[in-house]
């Protein structure tokens, strides 16, 4: 091993590194004793994202709207995607900004709508400083027991008929809780 840390560090041959003679001894050993506490938490499964990718297009088709449905998990990553044959190409995207919007903010869509009609900070900051944040209706938590499992994101028709066929589609699963008003 090398003597010095300058040797050391450009020294082809050696490849260690003795730390004891540079660090100081607060950063030798630790000072607390880390331990790993995982939380529970339930993810939807691709099973129940495609009843409710089926059950939305089943509303969407009932209501002679095209529309493109995406659901997410909680971190945002899509688990299942349907669209009406005819939707829109530009829905695929929305729908799924629209679900992904919902899960990592925790906020449905049309609280963003809400938030950034009456608040002109945000209005004028937010929408365009996150990447992928879409403020108009249809995208809205997944819940299973009063934790959030998820989104669904529909887009096609008016935001206003996004909403509601998300809205049935998660009550026909009984995934539906009304969202707490979040401040954004």
């Amino acid at each position: 091993m090398c003597n010095t840390w300058r040797h050391t560090q450009h020294c082809a041959r050696c490849r260690t590194l003795d730390t004891s003679s540079i660090l100081p001894n607060s950063l030798k050993t630790p000072r607390h004793k880390m331990t790993v506490k995982p939380t529970p938490q339930h993810i939807i499964s691709y099973d129940t994202a495609r009843g409710l990718v089926a059950a939305a297009l089943d509303a969407a088709t009932r209501a002679g709207k095209d529309v493109s449905v995406a659901v997410v998990d909680p971190s945002g990553h899509l688990v299942a995607f349907g669209r009406s044959d005819t939707a829109a190409l530009l829905s695929i995207n929305v729908a799924i900004d629209k679900a992904y919007t919902s899960a990592v903010s925790r906020i449905p869509t049309h609280g963003w709508q809400e938030t950034v009609a009456t608040d002109a900070p945000i209005r004028d900051g937010v929408p365009g400083a996150i990447p992928r944040l879409i403020t108009v209706g249809g995208g809205q938590l997944a819940y299973f027991n009063g934790q959030i499992i998820g989104a669904i994101g529909v887009s096609g028709a008016h935001w206003d008929g996004d909403r509601a066929l998300g809205e049935e589609a998660l009550r026909s699963m009984g995934l539906f809780e009304e969202a707490p008003r979040n401040e954004v």
